[in-house]
């Protein structure tokens, strides 16, 4: 009886955390979550970190108001392609122009599947 109590907690435990790593993160952490990928990919100075966590933050809490106002899967779509288009656009004025280059680079890799998580299938849960 103990073992299964323990199994059950256990078992809690481990679907809970699976759940929150899901994507059910806040505007604020998935712009820190950007901003730290930008800034070791990109080698981004603190001035050009901080501006580009200001960016993300600005553009992830309009586009999660837009995003519930949308009553589609394609008006939420076109939401989410606004809203990279004008991140992209604002970023572009922060960055060198190696840094530009680098992350027009890491856009098309990712576009294209090149991570990891793509190989093992869908949303990286293997095959």
């Amino acid at each position: 009886m103990k073992t299964r109590i323990i199994a059950i907690v256990f078992g809690v435990l481990i679907s809970a955390t699976a759940f929150a790593q899901r994507g059910d993160a806040t505007p604020e952490e998935r712009a820190e979550k950007m901003t730290a990928r930008l800034t070791e990919k990109l080698e981004l100075s603190e001035e050009q970190a901080t501006e580009a966590k200001d960016i993300f933050l600005t553009h992830m809490k309009e586009g999660k108001e837009k995003a519930e106002e949308a009553s589609t899967r394609e008006d939420r779509m076109a939401v989410r392609k606004e809203q990279q288009a004008a991140i992209d656009k604002e970023l572009k004025a922060v960055l060198s122009e190696a840094q530009i280059q680098q992350y027009e680079q890491l856009k098309a890799d990712r576009k294209q599947g090149g991570g990891k998580q793509r190989a093992k299938g869908k949303r990286g849960r293997g095959q």
